[in-house]
């Protein structure tokens, strides 16, 4: 016994969406979350901002935006240390890594993905602080 193909696809289209009066879609700092007056207003400078990929073929790198110009300005810093033929432990505080690492932690902290530069208004780092432990904020 079949089953004719018209009982599988539906052919009726749905009816559009009525647009929300309250909603701004050309804003994405407000969130649509009802129509009385307490919609909740995002401020841009506290939340991370999204990093231009380049687009091209094979590996895109995970360093883009903010995080690359960071790395790219210790270089000369990390190339000097090396060609000088100091070599000290790290945590010795002697380490050129002693000064770089703790610098790039505070700027990016561990709960900020790699596809958002930091947010403008550094009071907003704070939410990066600690990284993601829910099962949904690790699979985003």
């Amino acid at each position: 016994m079949s089953i004719p193909p018209s009982a599988l696809v539906s052919t009726e289209t749905p009816a559009p969406a009525e647009p929300n009066p309250a909603s701004n879609n050309a804003d994405p700092t407000v969130l649509p979350t009802s129509t009385d007056a307490n919609a909740t207003t995002i401020d841009p400078s506290m939340v991370g901002q999204p990093v231009p990929i380049p687009k091209k073929a094979g590996n895109k790198g995970n360093f883009h935006g903010e995080r690359r110009a960071f790395l790219e300005s210790w270089q000369d810093h990390v190339s000097e240390y090396h060609s000088s033929g100091a070599k000290h432990k790290r945590g010795s505080g002697k380490s050129i890594y002693d000064k770089c690492m703790p610098a790039y932690w505070a700027r990016f902290p561990p709960g900020l993905p790699l596809e958002l530069d930091p947010p403008v208004n550094p009071a907003g780092l704070a939410q990066y602080r600690t990284p993601p432990t829910e099962a949904t904020a690790l699979a985003a």
